[in-house]
């Protein structure tokens, strides 16, 4: 099993755990490494912020009201994690998460 050192960047083979609150060393074939969990919020408020950059960058921005520039971000961030969501799903991943 692999790891990233965060400081470093480097990528690192682990021999290795130690569980917080345990004493005792694990192995990786001794472990079930979770996925890391996904903030949907926090991914649709970089969506939306990503789509308002794009459509504010358009030059027919002017021609439509901001509630409606707003409304068209969250329509297509929502669209997309729906998408993202579905596909985690059919590959197997818990979306939920």
């Amino acid at each position: 099993m692999k790891a990233k050192i965060k400081p470093s960047g480097r990528i690192a083979e682990i021999e290795s755990l130690r569980i917080k609150g345990s004493n005792r060393t694990y192995y990786p074939q001794e472990l079930d490494i979770l996925p890391i969990e996904k903030d949907w919020q926090q991914v649709r408020i970089q969506f939306i912020s990503a789509a308002l950059n794009g459509l504010t960058s358009n030059s027919n921005f002017e021609q439509h009201t901001l509630e409606d520039v707003v409304a068209e971000c969250i329509t297509l961030a929502d669209t997309l994690i729906a998408e993202l969501q579905k596909k985690g799903e059919e590959d197997g991943q818990d979306t939920n998460t």
